[in-house]
């Protein structure tokens, strides 16, 4: 995915910052961790929290490419690779994914400064 994406945007640097957890659902009560922002069990933490810790902690590095000089890390897309837990839990989670995906990308789109993000999916 990464060199699909440098071929797309050749004159562009690519930064990518990985989150990623298996078995997680989107759907609440759905996988062995949820993504929802709504999911408050456990210690009431969720993937979307993490994934948002993890975030913040990248763009707080001022010097991605350790050559001295600052560098500015402008969010402009996401590659989502989550789906399964969903699919097979049942037909309402199922067909809730969409919307649950929607909802979650336009949460982030508003963490992110109001920045529309292309969604890259692979299978």
């Amino acid at each position: 995915m990464p060199h699909a994406i440098s071929k797309q945007f050749p004159n562009k640097k690519i930064a990518i910052i990985k989150y990623a957890v298996g078995g997680t659902g989107l759907h609440l009560k759905t996988g062995y961790g949820n993504w929802s922002p709504d999911f408050r069990e456990g210690d009431g933490n969720n993937q979307y929290d993490f994934a948002l810790n993890t975030f913040r902690n990248a763009l707080s590095v001022s010097d991605i490419d350790g050559d001295g000089e600052a560098d500015t890390l402008i969010p402009a897309g996401i590659i989502w690779m989550q789906g399964e837990a969903d699919a097979h839990a049942s037909a309402a989670c199922a067909n809730a994914y969409f919307n649950n995906l929607t909802r979650l990308m336009g949460y982030l789109e508003l963490h992110f400064t109001k920045t529309t993000f292309q969604l890259f999916s692979e299978k």
